[in-house]
Parts: structure tokens; sequence; C-alpha cells
């Protein structure tokens, strides 16, 4: 019985009549899949993964199964059980290694930003092959390892430098996680999880390099973040009300100009007719007196 060793595989694109279109072991051969220079095993037809204990004859074993939750570089795989003739659950299945006690044909569905990652950190591709029966990308009957069994873990916990005197902290805050500067994964960390939280199963290395691990937190509002390694302490900082304006003193009124009434050529005509008319009455009254006399 053979042996296939991969590392920093992009297995894609690959098609099976029956089951596992990226990849089907058989009843004989037990299957590894690490995070670390481990595989992207995605965008393959109808299914990704095939795996089975089903003894045909002499055609049978005890397969194992090591199936890591993250994919080559670090982002989860967001594995899912599309069939199995017995009950799984992801939590006792995957990063660790079980026996394969049924068939189980499993399916992901990764964040597209995160799938075009993993393909540019791949070296080796697997991808446009066909499957009569099972397995697309790789069928085989012996044991097959992909990447390497070292991994890590990032964790941190908050501090909160307040009394929540004014009922604003937040009831959780959003930590990102960043491999050398790429996002790989966010979580939600609440009171319940006591402010603590832990990235777990990560790679070391990828392409033979250390992965630098970083993380932040979203932006919370009213509160100023500060970083000790991956702990974040948060300080109250309240927005001070902005102090009103003081109003424009008001002008002083202008004092209104002295006018002097200047004489209209009218007014000076009709004042000196006014005045002949009273000298005729005048010069009149005075005739008559002395003709009379």
């Amino acid at each position: 019985m053979g042996q296939l060793f991969l590392t920093n595989a992009l297995i894609t694109g690959n098609t099976a009549a029956t089951g596992g279109s990226g990849i089907a072991n058989c009843p004989t051969s037990s299957l590894h899949i690490y995070v670390t220079n481990g595989a992207a095993i995605i965008d393959n037809t109808n299914d990704e993964l095939f795996v089975s204990n089903t003894q045909q004859e002499t055609h049978g074993g005890t397969p194992t199964l090591h199936l890591s939750s993250r994919m080559l570089g670090g982002n989860p795989y967001n594995w899912e059980v599309l069939s199995s003739t017995d009950e799984v659950n992801l939590d006792n299945t995957l990063d660790q290694e079980i026996p394969v006690e049924n068939e189980i044909d499993f399916g992901n569905n990764p964040e597209y930003t995160y799938k075009e990652r993993a393909s540019q950190l791949a070296t080796v591709t697997i991808s446009g092959n066909t499957g009569a029966k099972y397995g697309g990308g790789i069928g085989s009957n012996g044991d097959v390892t992909i990447g390497t069994p070292d991994e890590t873990e990032v964790s941190g916990e908050k501090t909160w430098n307040d009394d929540n005197k004014d009922g604003v902290r937040p009831e959780s805050i959003t930590i990102k996680l960043f491999a050398d500067g790429d996002l790989i994964e966010t979580k939600e960390v609440t009171e319940a999880d006591d402010w603590k939280y832990t990235f777990s199963h990560l790679p070391t290395t990828v392409g033979g390099q250390a992965i630098t691990y970083t993380i932040e937190e979203e932006p919370v509002a009213k509160y100023d973040a500060e970083y000790d390694g991956y702990n974040v302490s948060n300080t109250y900082n309240p927005e001070k009300p902005e102090e009103p304006e003081e109003p424009d003193k008001p002008n002083k009124p202008e004092e209104p100009k002295k006018t002097t009434k200047k004489t209209t050529s009218v007014e000076s005509r009709a004042g000196f007719y006014a005045g002949m008319a009273l000298f005729a009455v005048f010069g009149i009254v005075l005739f008559r007196r002395r003709k009379q006399s």
C-alpha cells in the first residue's frame, strides 16, 4: 500500500460521478490533512471530500481521518456534512485524529476572499480531473498526508477601564485576526466569554516562513483602545458637550442725521404769488377809503 505526501496544495475544479470530487479515500487508507503547509480543497463539483470504512470483501481496513478546520494559510474552511451513514458532530471530528466509522461526504463554504488568498499561497495545483466513480482530484487506497501537524493559537482578553456608569459599554466586541497583514478570521467576544478569546488550530508557517499574527478590535464608540500583545484595554472617553458660543454684541444704532428742509422752486413761486395777492387786496382797500373821504 502506497503513501502520498503533499504540501501547499490547491485541489480545485475536479469532479467525480459518485463522491469525493476533490479527494476520496477508500477503506484501506487513512487521510491526514493538517493546517500548516496544508491544502485548499475548494470549488470542486458536487462535493469536496469523501471517506469511507465500508468493507468490500478483502478490500477494507481501519482508516483514520485528521481533517483541519482551516485551509492553507489559516482561513476557515466552514466544513459541512453533505451526507453520512451515521450522525456526525463536526466539533468531535475536525482538528483531531478519529477512526472512520461510516461513510461521510463533506462540502465546505469558505469566504471568497479567503479562497483567493489560499490559492495564491499554493505551490502545487491539482485541477481539471474526473473520477468515473470516486476521487476526482485524488483517489487513493493508500495513506494520504497533506501538510505538517504543527500548529499554534492566538489568545487574549479585553479589559474595560470604566465603571459603566453611563451604561454605554457594548454587549459584544469584534476581534480581527491577521496573518502577515491578511485578515483570516473575525470573532465576536462577549461578557459570557469573560471577555476572553482564542483563535486555535492556526498554521505556524507558510511557504517555509514563520507567520506573524496580529489582532485588531473594531472601534467601540466612546472608548479608546490600547494593545498589549494580543490583549486589548478600552478606556471610556465620553464626548464633552460643546460650549455654546457667546452671542455677538448688538451694534450701536446710528444716530439719525439732522436734515434741513429745502425750499423747492414751486414753494418759492407759491409764496411769491400769495404775497402779491395780499399786496393787491391791501391796495384796493386803501384806494376805496381815500375815494370815500
